[in-house]
């Protein structure tokens, strides 16, 4: 069952009607559960202005998707894959790859998706467009957002 809580002072309870009828433990039982912060749509809609407004400013990626793979490896949202094979001599040799990490809903909680972000507007300001200003860069974004563009 998954449902939604909201601490108070007297310790979880129930955030919704749905959370609340479809308690059926008993007394004593042991369940076991994950608490995730929800994260924000509306800086999920940022991010993809962000995004949006990156791609259309700069010439080296073709899509957003080929520029977050590259804002999560600048950002170290990424695991690290050791691959493994045989060289002409039959010796194995050994290549780190570097694998990005999903930065969905399911995927990351919000305060790690606030790290991320601030993470993507330095990348942007100082690798993928450098000497582009970061006040500027919000403010494209925010008007990018005001247009309806999400």
């Amino acid at each position: 069952m998954k449902g939604s809580y909201v601490k108070t002072i007297g310790g979880w309870q129930p955030n919704d009607r749905m959370t609340e009828e479809s308690d059926k433990y008993k007394i004593g039982d042991v369940c076991m559960h994950e608490i995730r912060k929800p994260r924000s749509i509306k800086q999920h809609n940022r991010m993809m202005a962000f995004l949006q407004v990156v791609l259309n400013n700069q010439d080296r990626y073709p899509s957003i998707d080929a520029l977050l793979t590259e804002l999560k490896l600048k950002c170290g949202h990424y695991e690290q894959h050791i691959n493994w094979k045989r060289n002409d001599d039959g010796e194995y040799i050994d290549s780190v790859v570097f694998i990005p990490k999903s930065i969905s809903f399911g995927a990351m909680e919000q305060d790690a998706f606030v790290a991320f972000e601030t993470k993507a507007y330095d990348a942007v300001t100082n690798d993928i467009i450098p000497g582009l200003n970061r006040e500027d860069l919000e403010q494209a974004v925010i008007e990018f957002e005001s247009r309806g563009n999400t």
